[in-house]
């Protein structure tokens, strides 16, 4: 074989493979997009604008010193005392992209409600609350890093908002189970 036939035959592998990751990402979703309209905190995350619907939302808090968990992932910064509650706390950035990142005291606490358990989400800054129509939100393309964790897409020019699935954020076995 010469080299662009090997190049090309790569290509359609590395294709294949974003295919079916995305497929096992959908079959694994643990909640799905609602229909009619829902309210959604707007935030970004990194460079991209990430939305959370509000329902789940109960706090926004300023960034704060943490208790570290010993032997977590790098996304799991640590334990929050928020109303006499100890809250696991996560990195979105750094769990959708996969690698640690340093926090800033610029960053914010989202602190969410999901399965009766409160978690603190830290992201880079809150842009607006929007209702929005769940009709116009579309499938996340499947090769994209965010796609795991993303519901869908809602197009908001300039720039897409990814609707993000807490199910699939929280889903590990990292967190602490007696807080």
């Amino acid at each position: 074989m010469d080299q662009q036939t090997i190049m090309d035959e790569i290509r359609a592998l590395q294709q294949r493979l974003n295919e079916l990751k995305a497929s096992v990402s959908r079959s694994f979703h643990l909640e799905s997009l609602p229909t009619g309209e829902k309210n959604v905190l707007f935030v970004q995350i990194g460079l991209e604008q990430y939305g959370i619907f509000v329902e789940s939302c109960e706090a926004v808090l300023l960034m704060c010193a943490l208790t570290p968990i010993p032997e977590t992932s790098p996304w799991i910064k640590g334990l929050l005392n928020f109303r006499g509650e100890l809250l696991p706390v996560l990195d979105v950035a750094s769990r959708i992209q996969r690698q640690a990142r340093t926090l800033s005291l610029s960053d914010l606490i989202v602190i969410i409600g999901y399965q009766d358990k409160k978690y603190g989400l830290i992201v880079q800054g809150i842009t607006t609350i929007k209702t929005i129509a769940m009709e116009l939100v579309h499938e996340v393309a499947a090769d994209i890093p965010q796609a795991p964790y993303v519901l869908g897409v809602y197009e908001q020019a300039p720039k897409s908002v990814f609707l993000l699935s807490i199910a699939a954020l929280l889903s590990t076995s990292d967190f602490p189970e007696d807080r």
